[in-house]
């Protein structure tokens, strides 16, 4: 999979690898992504806020200036632990997710199967109970959007 974005989309380009050790070969193509680090910060934070703007104060919110004891105890929470097992839940009349929500608002009408991929692992690095951080952990993205790929092609 090489990920790089041109133009604010994110295109992401699965590799089949023939010597069957795929992860480590992923791992030398995916080494320092093909975007620069501001971009991927302001993708982050676009995602982040739209995260945000769509739960509607139903979590409460946190951000890099938290303690990393109140943000262990914030994703141990039973509703934080539910969105992020549900991201993909109906919750409106519409039938939206949380998930389709924020890919129509950070990538509008014409985004792809692989744009709410990487939205996806960038709301699950923010609320997985298991992932300490909350900031943008590149390995942590990188690891599923790998699993969706495979995923996707199995």
């Amino acid at each position: 999979m090489i990920i790089y974005i041109q133009r604010g989309i994110i295109f992401i380009a699965y590799k089949e690898t023939s010597k069957g050790n795929g992860s480590k070969n992923m791992n030398k193509l995916l080494n320092g992504i093909y975007y620069g680090e501001e971009l991927k910060k302001s993708l982050f934070g676009t995602i982040r806020r739209h995260t945000w703007s769509c739960l509607k104060g139903q979590l409460e919110k946190v951000d890099t200036s938290t303690s990393q004891a109140d943000l262990a105890k914030w994703k141990s929470n039973d509703k934080v632990r539910w969105w992020f097992e549900n991201l993909e839940t109906c919750i409106d009349k519409k039938d939206d997710s949380l998930l389709s929500q924020i890919v129509a608002k950070v990538f509008g009408k014409n985004a792809t199967k692989n744009n709410a991929f990487v939205i996806k692992a960038c709301i699950q690095n923010m609320l997985d109970p298991e992932h300490v951080k909350i900031e943008m952990d590149e390995d942590y993205i990188i690891t599923k959007l790998n699993q969706y790929a495979v995923a996707s092609h199995a």
